[in-house]
């Protein structure tokens, strides 16, 4: 019998992209052609039904039940294909909109996103201003402070600019000394960075010697033990050549013999020289 499918039911989401949409229609007319073959296989298979209804001897009143029957489920199965092109066309339809949505709604997340990252900057700066901020003043606390001592250290001078002298050259001093001290203390690290590396590269050469060591000693092992192996092998093939043609010797010697005995009983049975043959044989 006739199934419907049904129209199809389209999700109006605004994050889908254009490519989404169009997959979305074209999903729909997949539909729509699919609900038009089953419509069309319909047909058919109800034409053959009224062809078998119709045969002489029928009953009137089933052929009338049974078209009434026939056309309610075509009329189903129209209304359903009309549903699904109706849907197609209303997919189609709001085509530009969906799009016009979905990219409002990727601006809206970009600009949302560009507004947090200014606000990560802006705060990121406003950091950094403070730090420095802070960085000044300590930086001022401590000329302030060397003036001060310059000022307890020099209470004979009174001239302002050698004052101001004094305190610069002060601050060049501790700035010196403290540049001279990092200096010091990082040249030291280096020394003795360059001592462990130096360290290391010994205990590294002594196992490697030690391993070096150990590997030609397995490799002459290897080689002595594979030596004793190719010479007992040789051995063993020696024998057992030797001992094929020994084998081989006495059954030529056994066949000379038999042969010999064979020639002599002869010979005794016939003349004397024959004998003579016995001897020529060996």
């Amino acid at each position: 019998m006739i199934s419907l499918l049904g129209s199809v039911a389209v999700a109006s989401t605004p994050t889908l992209t254009a490519a989404d949409i169009d997959a979305e229609i074209s999903a729909a007319e997949r539909q729509v052609e699919q609900l038009r073959a089953q419509f069309t296989n319909a047909l058919n298979q109800e034409g053959a039904t009224i062809e078998k209804l119709l045969e002489p001897g029928a009953d009137g009143k089933a052929i009338a039940a049974e078209l009434d029957q026939i056309r309610a489920r075509a009329d189903k199965l129209q209304e359903g294909l009309r549903l699904a092109e109706k849907n197609v066309a209303e997919v189609k339809k709001g085509r530009k909109k969906r799009i016009a949505s979905a990219l409002e709604l990727e601006r809206r997340k970009a600009d949302a996103k560009a507004r947090a990252e200014t606000e990560r900057l802006e705060q990121v700066q406003a950091q950094r201003k403070r730090e420095e901020a802070i960085a000044k003043s300590r930086r001022m606390k401590q000329e302030e402070a060397v003036r001060a001592n310059t000022k307890r250290h020099n209470t004979k001078i009174s001239d302002k600019a050698l004052r101001e002298a004094a305190i610069k050259k002060r601050v060049h001093e501790l700035q010196q000394a403290a540049q001279a001290k990092a200096e010091k203390a990082a040249a030291k690290r280096r020394g003795k960075a360059k001592k462990e590396v130096a360290k290391v590269g010994k205990v590294r050469k002594k196992v490697d010697a030690q391993r070096d060591a150990r590997e030609a000693e397995r490799a002459a092992k290897r080689k002595q033990k594979e030596d004793v192996k190719t010479a007992n092998e040789m051995r063993k093939d020696a024998e057992a050549q030797m001992s094929r043609q020994n084998s081989s010797a006495a059954k030529v010697a056994a066949q000379k013999l038999r042969e010999a005995e064979a020639s002599m009983k002869a010979g005794e049975q016939k003349a004397p020289e024959k004998k003579k043959s016995f001897w020529k044989l060996w």
